[in-house]
This record gives C-alpha cells, structure tokens and sequence, in this order.
C-alpha cells in the first residue's frame, strides 16, 4: 500500500523513528535553529483545501478564543474537543482555527500584565485546511504545535503593520471544568437483514443499526469510484481533461474517492450495501488511487476489488436515501466494528422479488454483456474511466459469482432445435433467477438461447481440451525431433562418402 508522508518544510529527506531508535542526550550546546517553519499566507489556504500531502504553517494575531467544547461525530462512538480561535493577518484577512482533541486544553496564553494591550501573535505548525459548512478553516490535530510571540523576522514585521494598534483577545464559551462530558450515543441495535428489511423506511432508527454480513457479490451495473470535489465532496462532472464540480462551480478542485456498491447476506436475507471514502478503503485495503492504476484492461473489475468477496464484517448501517424510492432497502455503512476476514463458504439466501425486478431493470438499461465498448481515453469528457467497474470479470476470478461464457451444446438426437440440459429444470431457473440473464444477453445472432453450465462442466471441459493441446504439442515436437534425427543421418552419410573419396 502507498504510503504518503507529512512534511512541514521542504526537504528530500525525513527522520523517522522506530522502537530500536536510540537517543542520547547531547553535551554540546546546540547550534540549530530555533523554529522551523514554511510560511503559507492566509490568501493561499483555500488553494489547499483537503490536501493532506503537507502540513501548513501560518502566522497571525489572535482576536478571539473560544473554550473547548464537546463535537459529536456520526462515525464515531465518542465526542470529540474542539477549540476555536480566531487569527487575522493585519490586512484585513480573517481564518478561523480549530484545535481538536487533548491539544484544545492545552492551549493557553500567557498571563502577563504588560501584554494586555499588545498584539498576541501566534505561529501555529503542523496544520491542515479543512472545508465545511461553505467556509474553509484551518485544523490542528496532534501533529500541530504553537509559539506564542515568537522571536522571528516574519513576527516582528506582522508587529510593525499594526502601527500599534490595540487588539483585544474577545473570550466566549463555558470553560471545560464547568462542562459535564456529554453521555456517549446510545449503541445501535444489533439486526438480521431480515428484521432490517421488515422496518418501515420512516421508522428505521435515527442511530442506525448493527448488522453482521458476508459480501457474496458485487454490483456490476454501478461504478466503483468517482471524483469528489474538495469542497462538497460531491460528484463532479467530466469538462475536458479534468472534472468541474456543478455545485461549487470550480474546475480541477477534484479527488478519487471509493463509491463502493455490493450485496451482502447473514443467511437470513440479502440486501444491497454500499461504502464510501475512508470505510470503503478500509474494506478494500488500498488506496483508489493505487487501484485505479493498477488497472490493465477496462472491460473487468480490478482484482483488489473482487478481493472484497466473501469477506465478512460487522458494520454501523443507516437507511440509504435511495431506499424511500425503492421496494428493495439499501444501506449505507457508516462504520466498520469488526473485520472477521474471507470466509470459506457464502451465506445464500435468494433474493426475493421486488430485487429480481430491480436488478432485471437496471440489466435491461445496460449495453449486453457481449458487446465490449471502446476504450475511452482518461482526458475524454465521454466520461473517462467510469466504464472501468462495469463489466464481468473472466473466469478465473469466479469468485465474483458472474456467470461462465456460455459454449455451444449439442443438440438432441430428434433433429429439432430444442438444446440438450445437463442440469434439471428447476436448478437452471433458479440460477438463472440468481444471476439475473436478460434474454437479449442469452441470444446471439439470432440463434436460440444456449443453455448454461455448471462450474464443474466447464472444469471437466477446459480439462479436456488443455489435454488435447499437449498431444498436439506432444506430436509436434515428436515429428521435428524425427526430421532432425534424418537430416543427422544424411549427413553423416554425406561427411563419410566425401572422407571416401579424398
């Protein structure tokens, strides 16, 4: 997995430590500079809004804090502390910074009489830009730091452009030991599919609920990736060789993110799940971008994501939007509790109706299975690379569950176009239900439909043909190994009535 490093200035190179890191104290007076830092102006932060490739450094006055206070989370079992201050440039731009966790309480300014009416300048180190609510801020977590009037150029010169103006710190909140810590949220329900399936979309708990599943297969009519905007995360739209977010209304703001479909059973029932961002990374075990360029041929499903089949988690679900419309429920996974690992056999419980019609419509709405489209370039506006998670994978990654390349059977012995069936009628059907076959996928070429085969067929079938492959290499290499023998053998003939004759 790709791993990607926080750096706070410039630099080839980085130290890192590890438990067999030994440290000594030094002797010597150290000769080093005091602060390090990387100066970014308020006027470029929004530029780097959600890039987490490097840490920010920033310079400002202080004209407001505010006491910690307790932030829920939806992905999160616990509050979470957050501080905000207040910071101006001394040009008339303002940013708001938030300090989170154990480092909102220990920030605090020095009590001294003599600065009351002086400037408080602060250079806040280790920080990322972070967007929300139509505002961006800068955000603090345990990598950043502070010095409180420090003793650089950069400070001295953000102290001359205030002409000695006064700027009194405005103080707001309750302080934290007077705060009570909010109870945690209470403990979803822990549901079967089926209990899940049964609940009235309205009435579905507002804390969401537990499920334990199986991913048996993916979606392959949905894409598994899209380009987020940095702002709203939402999708944005092809424009060009980039994406332009119809929001937001900015062009190449733009990140790949996991939009990951699949169905998922408990044996109970089986029921459409789907994954985004960071949860969804968690299931696949890689970045997007790392998967994204491992793809080889766009017509198949990348391997890192037909890995995530018959793995087995406990999820935090909620109702997913599209299950108000829907007469089949779908749910979006807020948080993983638990990772059991791929499991040996799959849960199955047949789908019931409502999702057969579902599916049956989005099938119809696709192109046929055996009609590949052309490539598409990366820099087209025909929506590039979204056709990459669409197709069926070969055979040799069944497990997938997508049916085998139908091969042509014979066909009986009455002379009739009727087709032999190895299988009894009810399996076929059943399994023709399961893996939702149009009819125009079955046709080709306006002959009638073959039928299928099982797994174990196709097996005993690829056997024997790779058998036939090595009695024709066998018998190739037989026949050139005798015409080398022959030509050795005449001339040999040919050296000995040349030796004759001298």
């Amino acid at each position: 997995m790709q791993i990607f490093f926080f750096k706070s200035v410039p630099g080839p190179y980085m130290l890192e430590f590890t438990c067999h890191t030994k440290i000594s104290a030094a002797t010597e007076q150290i000769t080093g500079p005091k602060y390090i830092y990387n100066l970014t102006p308020f006027e470029k932060l929004p530029e780097f809004i959600n890039d987490t490739k490097k840490f920010h450094n920033i310079l400002g006055i202080i004209t407001e804090i505010n006491e910690p206070e307790w932030i829920p989370f939806s992905n999160q079992p616990n509050h979470s502390l957050r501080r905000d201050i207040r910071l101006t440039d001394g040009c008339g731009q303002e940013i708001k910074m938030a300090i989170w966790g154990s480092k909102a309480t220990q920030f605090n300014l020095p009590e001294d009489p003599n600065m009351e009416d002086r400037p408080a300048i602060v250079l806040f180190t280790g920080c990322l830009v972070k967007y929300y609510q139509e505002n961006f801020y800068v955000s603090g977590y345990s990598a950043c730091h502070w010095y409180i009037n420090p003793d650089i150029p950069e400070a001295a010169s953000l102290l001359n452009r205030t002409h000695g103006q006064s700027y009194k710190i405005k103080r707001s909140g309750i302080p934290i030991a007077e705060q009570s810590q909010p109870e945690p949220p209470p403990v979803p329900d822990f549901l079967t599919l089926q209990e899940m399936e049964a609940i009235d979309p309205y009435e579905f708990p507002a804390t969401g609920c537990r499920c334990t599943v199986t991913i048996v297969r993916l979606v392959e009519t949905q894409n598994w990736w899209y380009p987020a905007c940095n702002l709203c995360k939402k999708s944005c739209l092809p424009e060009g060789s980039s994406y332009r977010c119809p929001k937001c209304n900015i062009l190449d703001m733009y990140a790949y993110k996991y939009k990951l479909p699949f169905f998922a059973s408990d044996g109970t029932e089986e029921s459409e799940m789907i994954a985004f961002a960071a949860v969804a990374q968690s299931i696949v075990g890689k970045l997007v971008e790392t998967v994204i360029r491992s793809i080889r041929n766009r017509d198949n499903i990348p391997p890192d994501i037909a890995a995530i089949v018959s793995s087995k988690f406990t999820f935090s679900v909620a109702m997913a939007e599209s299950s108000f419309s829907k007469p089949k429920k779908s749910y979006q996974i807020n948080s993983i509790l638990h990772n059991y690992g791929k499991q040996r056999a799959l849960p199955f419980h047949g789908p019931n109706q409502a999702q057969l019609s579902n599916e049956h419509n989005q099938l119809s709405a696709q192109p046929s299975a055996s009609t590949s489209p052309s490539y598409i370039p990366p820099g087209s506006s025909q929506n590039p690379l979204h056709e990459t998670p669409t197709k069926i994978l070969p055979l040799d990654q069944i497990l997938l569950q997508t049916p085998p390349k139908n091969i042509e059977i014979p066909k009986n012995s009455k002379g009739d176009d009727s087709i032999i069936d190895p299988t009894p009628s009810i399996k076929a059907k059943s399994a023709k239900k399961r893996l939702h076959i149009s009819e125009r996928d079955e046709e080709k070429n306006g002959e009638e439909p073959y039928s299928e085969t099982t797994p174990d067929q196709e097996i005993a079938q690829q056997t024997n043909l790779n058998r036939q492959r090595y009695y024709t290499i066998y018998n190739y290499i037989s026949s050139c190994l005798y015409i080398l023998q022959l030509l050795l053998f005449l001339g040999l003939n040919l050296m000995y009535a040349f030796a004759i004759q001298g």
